[in-house]
């Protein structure tokens, strides 16, 4: 049995490509769709523990969509694939019956967040473009993906000079994902959890031990 995503309008189904297409330079893990009533919550994963073993820090970009017409499902679906259909102007089949990776099974706190400040858009803009070029100067040449990996979660682990609870990974991830506009970025905290928000989306980080 298959449940069906349709989007309200044609802006909202670019602004989703275009989310989906940003994500894919991340990870091919798949997203998440998780819908209520008339809203569909879009999760994707820049980077996520690979098992018991890792004790790295999870990060994954959210951002909240209106539907065409209400509708009730929970599954995680290929990034690419779904791309492709909604490129095509179909709306999208939501298959019940799925294989879940393990990043979708971590599920952030509703309630409990504590506002701890706020940073400047260009701040966080600034800061993921040096990430993103301290990254790739690290890199040896033909990196594997486990290298890959390595050299990220170390350098993204540091912290934004400016606001010590955002990493420098969840920089990368709300510039990336285009989450970034002129609006300052609000940060909260709950437990583990980081949350960097904007009108534009929302990226959380469930720090590693």
């Amino acid at each position: 049995m298959t449940s069906i995503l349709s989007l309200h309008d044609e802006h909202i189904r670019t602004d989703l490509i275009t989310m989906l297409q940003r994500a894919l330079q991340f990870s091919d893990q798949g997203v998440r769709f998780v819908s209520h009533g008339g809203v569909v919550l879009v999760t994707v994963p820049i980077t996520a523990t690979s098992g018991l073993l890792d004790m790295g820090s999870t990060i994954l970009g959210m951002r909240a969509m209106r539907l065409g017409a209400e509708a009730q499902f929970d599954a995680v679906v290929p990034i690419a694939a779904s791309v492709e259909a909604l490129g095509d102007g179909a709306d999208l089949e939501i298959p019940s019956a799925v294989n879940v990776p393990a990043w979708a099974a971590i599920t952030p706190p509703r309630s409990g967040w504590q506002h701890v400040g706020d940073a400047e858009a260009d701040v966080v803009r600034a800061a993921a473009e040096t990430t993103q070029k301290e990254v790739a100067r690290l890199l040896p040449d033909s990196a594997g993906e486990a290298i890959i990996r390595r050299v990220r979660r170390e350098v993204w682990a540091d912290p934004v000079h400016a606001m010590p609870d955002l990493t420098r990974g969840a920089a990368v991830a709300l510039d990336g994902l285009g989450f970034l506009g002129s609006d300052p970025v609000r940060v909260t905290s709950a437990g583990p959890w980081v949350r960097a928000s904007t009108k534009l989306g929302d990226v959380l980080e469930k720090r590693g031990l």
